[in-house]
């Protein structure tokens, strides 16, 4: 394993996500497997990955339980780095922040944080959160006292806001996180690489996610894959283009099963900085280009917008309409599955909720008219 560090903390350079554990159905209704995911954070550690991301929203809230009992049934706490998230969807006064972390401690089955970060910042929320319910200030304490080793701030929202955040709060954060990919580069719906520099430059280390955007860039569509270059793996190109950049430190991913764990770590253990070649750069950004030529929505399937009150599987739509575009088949595949659903893009109620948290800010209610119109034809 690789490590890179956050102030003089080694981190290894890939991190286990804990937003897409694998699950197992109990009594009716999906659970994680507490023991796949037992072998996977056992594999995980004794392999040289010390980085564990988990949030309060994950999983319907068992995510940071179920990391919690494994840590303490493989007795790893001191060996591991633990990453854990504001919620500030559920604050409402100063007084919620201590509610809400000190119940993190209690899930986790730990008195302090590694790494602890203001979930899923926007502008909006900094302003009408953040700032207004004197969060930073109350969290400082916590560090002060030792309880968050590491302060920082997860991000979804242009590269405009990311500036102003980072502006706004200079000398306060440790690290920022960040959605970036090949084809998040630019900049056009997140901070992009553009923000990855300007991150550097105001001395924040940065933790990637989404690096295979959802799983889009796992399975590249042909059209895509064309444009990588031919000697790997489409995700290990995806990771490549990642730990090619001397300002990223870890590269979080959702690894569901065993093999793509072992792989990752694989891919882990041949990166570092400056390891691609120019030719490799500018293919992993023109495949970025083509794969958001032939994508509908921006839609990572991160399931914060679920449960939908009308029943919709809001991220299966989704990724059913990209499967229009991105493969080009209109009427075969995605079509007949998408006929399956038990949910259909017509049977939204237009009341907005998964808008209000959806961190890619789409206009779900919107795009719900389009699908319609192009799966129904």
């Amino acid at each position: 394993m690789k490590y890179r560090k956050v102030k003089d903390t080694e981190v290894s350079v890939l991190g286990l996500g804990c937003m897409r554990l694998t699950t197992k159905t109990e009594d009716g209704k999906e659970v994680i497997d507490r023991d796949a995911l037992e072998e996977m954070v056992k594999y995980a550690v004794d392999n040289g990955v010390n980085y564990f991301d988990t949030a309060y929203m994950y999983h319907n809230g068992e995510s940071e339980i179920a990391l919690g009992d494994v840590v303490q049934r493989l007795g790893i706490r001191s060996r591991i780095k633990i990453a854990d998230k504001l919620p500030h969807w559920n604050l409402s006064c100063p007084d919620d922040v201590d509610r809400l972390i000190n119940e993190q401690f209690g899930k986790v089955q730990t008195d302090y944080f590694d790494f602890y970060l203001l979930h899923d910042m926007s502008r909006k929320v900094w302003d009408e959160k953040i700032v207004k319910f004197g969060v930073i200030e109350k969290l400082l304490k916590y560090k002060a006292e030792g309880k968050i080793k590491h302060f920082g701030f997860s991000f979804h929202d242009d590269l405009d806001a990311f500036k102003y955040i980072v502006d706004s709060s200079d000398g306060v954060f440790d690290f920022c996180q960040l959605q970036i990919n090949y084809a998040d580069a630019a900049a056009c719906h997140q901070a992009g690489l553009e923000g990855l520099e300007y991150a550097e430059s105001h001395g924040l280390s940065v933790i990637i996610m989404e690096p295979l955007k959802g799983g889009y860039l796992a399975n590249a569509a042909k059209h895509v894959e064309n444009e990588l270059p031919k000697d790997r793996s489409a995700v290990e190109y995806a990771l490549d283009f990642l730990w090619d950049r001397k300002e990223v430190t870890v590269i979080l991913s959702g690894m569901g099963n065993m093999e793509q764990l072992k792989q990752n770590i694989e891919y882990a253990s041949r990166s570092d900085a400056g390891m691609l070649t120019d030719e490799e750069r500018s293919k992993l950004m023109k495949a970025g280009e083509v794969f958001n030529k032939g994508a509908n929505v921006q839609c990572t399937g991160c399931a914060y917008c679920m449960p939908c009150p009308a029943g919709i599987n809001i991220p299966e739509v989704f990724k059913l309409y990209n499967l229009c575009a991105s493969v080009y088949t209109w009427e075969t595949g995605p079509k007949q599955k998408y006929a399956k659903l038990e949910g259909h893009a017509d049977d939204c109620l237009k009341c907005r909720k998964c808008e209000s948290m959806c961190p890619q800010h789409l206009k779900i209610s919107e795009i719900m008219d389009d699908v319609d119109k192009t799966m129904q034809k």
